[in-house]
């Protein structure tokens, strides 16, 4: 059986450590995650491994479906519509086939399963931090942090 064909074992993982998951982790530990496939746009139907998709399906990994992956751009470019959520998928499926890759083309790395689903897991939840407007929005915070007008800290 192959690393993706298997079940996670939620037990073996601390969800309590995990600041994101730990409300969920109940659910998560009750449920039967396995892997599901996606139809991704660009890369066609992607295979991802149920601790992906244990993420993706909390409310903070659902969010970036309401965020805009290019911005503004799409009033320059009206086609430009695509959000940070399939991104992530792209991303995720990507990093995935890449460490694939450098793993049979320089096995003296060892790669192991372990190494390509963080990997994976590394691309989905880059973007987990944008907030609206991608980095237009990161300027905008910048700029305003230097005038002192924020002040807090977001947790």
């Amino acid at each position: 059986m192959s690393f993706l064909e298997r079940s996670l074992d939620i037990e073996t993982y601390d969800l309590n450590g995990c600041h994101c998951l730990s409300p969920h982790s109940k659910k998560l530990k009750s449920a039967h995650f396995s892997t599901k496939i996606f139809c991704d746009p660009v890369h066609g139907q992607i295979s991802l491994h149920p601790a992906c998709v244990a993420i993706i399906d909390t409310p903070q990994f659902q969010r970036l479906r309401s965020i805009k992956q290019t911005g503004f751009l799409e009033y320059v470019y009206p086609g430009s519509i695509h959000n940070r959520f399939s991104h992530s998928l792209g991303v995720c499926y990507l990093a995935g086939k890449y460490i694939r890759e450098l793993g049979e083309r320089q096995p003296e790395l060892s790669i192991t399963d372990v190494d390509i689903l963080c990997v994976e897991l590394a691309g989905l939840c880059h973007d987990l931090g944008h907030g609206p407007f991608s980095h237009s929005w990161e300027k905008y915070m910048h700029m305003a942090s230097l005038q002192k007008k924020v002040n807090t800290v977001w947790k």
